[in-house]
C-alpha cells in the first residue's frame, strides 16, 4: 500500500472517559507505565511497519492527561513519526504537546463519518471545504467504511466546483507545507 503512494497512519486506540467502552486491542491507558504505553505504541507501529505517522482512536481520557500524551508522543517522535490529534475531547493536550516536543503535527478539523451514512458523509465533506477555504487548510479524518469511501465518491462527482477550490493532499504534506509557511513568514 505505501508503494502506491497512500500515507498510512497508524490509528492507536487510547483511553476513553467511558470505561464501558473498549477501544480495542492495542490500546494504552491512564494506568500504564511510560515503559509500557511506549512499548505499546512501538508494537503496534512494528505490525504496521510502513506508517508515517500516529493519530488516536478514541481517547477522550488519555488525550487529556499531559504526562501520560508526553509518553506516549515520545515513542512516536523517537521514530520520526508525525500525529495527528483526532481531537475526540476539546480537553485535549495531544497537539499542543506535539508542537512542544518540536514535532510535525496537526489537529483533525472534522469527521467525515461519525455518522456511518454516505449522506453524513457528503455533509462532512462540504464542512471540510468550507474549512479549508476558510482557512487554507482543513484535515478531516475518515475510517475504511464503504459508505465513506461512497460518500467521498459522492461528494467529488456531485460538486466539482468546490473540488476545484481546493487542492486534496496527503496529511504530511498538509502539516510539513504548514512548517514551511512558518519558517517563510519569520524571514
Amino acid at each position: 500500500m505505501a508503494c502506491s503512494e497512500h500515507e498510512i497512519l497508524l490509528h492507536q486506540p487510547m483511553e476513553p472517559f467511558r470505561p464501558d467502552i473498549d477501544p480495542g486491542p492495542g490500546a494504552v491507558y491512564t494506568n500504564f507505565s511510560a515503559t509500557r504505553i511506549q512499548d505499546t505504541i512501538r508494537s503496534n507501529l512494528h505490525q504496521i511497519n510502513a506508517a508515517s505517522g500516529v493519530n488516536n482512536h478514541m481517547g477522550s481520557k488519555f488525550t487529556a492527561n499531559r504526562e501520560k500524551v508526553e509518553e506516549a508522543l515520545e515513542a512516536i517522535r523517537q521514530d520520526g513519526l508525525f500525529f495527528i490529534d483526532s481531537l475526540t475531547t476539546p480537553r485535549s493536550v495531544a497537539y499542543k504537546i506535539a508542537k512542544k516536543l518540536h514535532m510535525s503535527a496537526g489537529h483533525r478539523n472534522v469527521f467525515l463519518d461519525c455518522r456511518p451514512t454516505s449522506g453524513a458523509t457528503v455533509r462532512e465533506m462540504k464542512r471540510l471545504v468550507a474549512v479549508a477555504t476558510r482557512w487554507g487548510k482543513a484535515i478531516g479524518i475518515g475510517h475504511p467504511f464503504a459508505t465513506t469511501l461512497q460518500g467521498i465518491k459522492q461528494f467529488l462527482s456531485a460538486y466539482p466546483g468546490l473540488c476545484a477550490q481546493i487542492e486534496f493532499v496527503s496529511v504530511s504534506r498538509l502539516i510539513t507545507g504548514a512548517k514551511q509557511l512558518r519558517k517563510d513568514h519569520e524571514k
